[in-house]
């Protein structure tokens, strides 16, 4: 089990204006942050290459200290993603760690910098020594096995708008976390969720052939839910 903690800290938290950033939410019963107030604010928006939350209507954000290593996200959390998030602390499965949790039930998190969603353009058919399709979905399998492993359950309706991967760091397993919010649901397999990923990769990427790549996530799945 990766037990690796994201890389931001308490200390660093301390040197960005989580503060006033809370204020404006306070105010603001929507989601939505104007450029404009964002700079005021000392923030800047994520690329849109990295921004998880591109699809899912939340906050994806850079914060002024240039020397933090985590960027800020905010979406809308529910009941069903605080039961998720507590069956995670529970069993050890790490997750985008929770900074706090605000009125209008607006959840702030730390997404570790290199964290992007796992999209289009990974063609490989094979194991390579870079990071590709096979090795991400691989270890997108043995996420879902360890959470399967601990709770007996998976997540519900997961795409690959919900997988996020933290590229630039070593060794492995490589460091995958699910974009929230998360509704757990107990299951027998995954064979939803591969069939959903399928269809997703197939979608953005008609012209190759994904059927040997979600095999994959199969395969991390049985492998971790098995030992």
């Amino acid at each position: 089990m990766d037990t690796r903690e994201p890389s931001g800290t308490q200390e660093g938290l301390g040197k960005i204006p989580i503060g006033e950033l809370l204020g404006y939410l306070k105010s603001s019963p929507a989601l939505i942050i104007p450029d404009e107030q964002l700079r005021g604010l000392g923030f800047r928006n994520t690329d849109p290459s990295f921004n998880i939350f591109a699809n899912l209507g939340g906050i994806d954000i850079v914060p002024p200290d240039e020397e933090s290593r985590f960027r800020i996200g905010i979406y809308a959390s529910s009941s069903s993603d605080d039961e998720a998030y507590e069956e995670f602390e529970r069993y050890g499965i790490v997750q985008l760690r929770r900074i706090q949790k605000i009125v209008h039930g607006a959840t702030l998190l730390e997404i570790p910098y290199g964290t992007r969603l796992f999209g289009p353009g990974f063609k490989e058919q094979e194991y390579t020594v870079y990071l590709g399709a096979m090795k991400i979905l691989y270890f997108l399998g043995v996420k879902l096995g360890e959470i399967y492993k601990a709770t007996g359950k998976i997540p519900s309706e997961l795409s690959l708008k919900n997988v996020a991967i933290v590229t630039g760091t070593e060794g492995e397993p490589i460091p995958i976390f699910l974009v929230p919010p998360i509704k757990l649901i107990p299951a027998k397999n995954i064979d939803v969720i591969i069939e959903t990923i399928l269809q997703n990769l197939k979608e953005t990427d008609p012209n190759n052939d994904h059927d040997t790549q979600v095999e994959q996530i199969r395969l991390g799945f049985n492998q971790t839910a098995n030992e």
